[in-house]
């Protein structure tokens, strides 16, 4: 084999070699891919899987129609373990209409802040409970709608407080007392305890409020959007949150409910909140949390309209 051949031989060689490299990378290449993909394809399953429950979890909420006025709120753990009622006091309606005049926790508005306001307002918020046979217990929040010379009524949602007739009312600096319900609305969700003034001690008295609250500049609202904010207590009078956001519709179709109007809000409500005071940037009663509800806009939280939780009130509390 001359020079010439040799080289011609050797570059065959050197050819091939780079030819059994390329396969050799392609294969690997592929194997690479098919693995990559089949990863990802198993992670779009898990994201398929975990859309599907999201999905789920929020089609029941409109599903309980029936309980959706109720339970909505139910903002959460409560709703199930909440509760029915009867049981009736009262005092007539020209008191409570009174009541949004007087003792109410009005501040001076635009110079303070919406936490300024809740702060404010701790005095006239109020957490109901009750323990149940198994163990757990059903809650939900409330506030002070009228005093009385005898008695201290209590608005809540009526899905709060459907399933027993006695409740344990605890105020804003810890203290408890027995309340028992005195009626719910069969529309909207309110109801209403009632707890005998002479159970709470004198310098507790002597701090609590009633919410304020002015219908006719409420009704005078329209829909336009407004700050406004809530808070909730613990069972020692701790504040357990507040939550800050807008009104967003004074009254608006409530599909879920049975033909009445809801007050909309936008406010990220948790567990628990169902039965607050929504109050507006003047420490004014505006609305009362009782649900929420998810549609192709995403979620969207719902209270009780002003004309209604006083209206119902009057209702219930003038039944006796």
């Amino acid at each position: 084999m001359n020079m010439v051949q040799e080289k011609n031989w050797w570059k065959r060689i050197e050819e091939e070699m780079r030819r059994v490299h390329r396969c050799r990378m392609k294969a690997v290449l592929t194997l690479w891919g098919i693995g990559l993909l089949l990863g990802l394809g198993g992670c779009a399953e898990q994201t398929q899987d975990a859309a599907g429950e999201e999905s789920r979890t929020t089609e029941q909420i409109p599903q309980s129609t029936e309980q959706m006025p109720q339970d909505s709120g139910q903002t959460g753990a409560e709703t199930e373990q909440m509760a029915p009622g009867s049981g009736q006091t009262g005092t007539g309606t020209e008191q409570a209409v009174q009541s949004s005049e007087g003792t109410g926790v009005e501040t001076d508005g635009a110079e303070d802040t919406m936490e300024a306001v809740l702060e404010q307002a701790l005095p006239s918020v109020v957490q109901i409970y009750h323990g149940t046979p198994e163990g757990g217990h059903t809650a939900g929040s409330g506030f002070i709608m009228e005093m009385t010379e005898d008695t201290v009524y209590l608005c809540t949602n009526r899905h709060v407080i459907a399933k027993y007739d006695d409740w344990d009312v605890y105020f804003y600096d810890g203290t408890c007392v027995t309340g028992s319900k005195a009626g719910t609305d069969d529309v909207y969700d309110v109801g209403v305890v009632a707890v005998d003034r002479t159970a709470i001690p004198k310098k507790v008295q002597e701090k609590l409020k009633t919410v304020a609250y002015d219908l006719a500049s409420w009704e005078e609202l329209g829909n336009a959007e407004l700050p406004v904010g809530i808070v909730r207590i613990g069972q020692e009078g701790n504040v357990l949150h507040m939550l800050t956001g807008s009104l967003l519709r004074k009254e608006t179709e409530f599909l879920w409910g049975r033909g009445e109007k809801e007050t909309e809000v936008r406010m990220a409500i948790t567990d628990g909140d169902s039965g607050s005071a929504v109050f507006d940037e003047n420490g004014k009663l505006v609305s009362m949390i009782f649900g929420c509800s998810q549609d192709a806009g995403g979620e969207r939280d719902w209270g009780v309209p002003l004309r209604a939780i006083v209206s119902c009130y009057e209702k219930i509390t003038g039944e006796t």
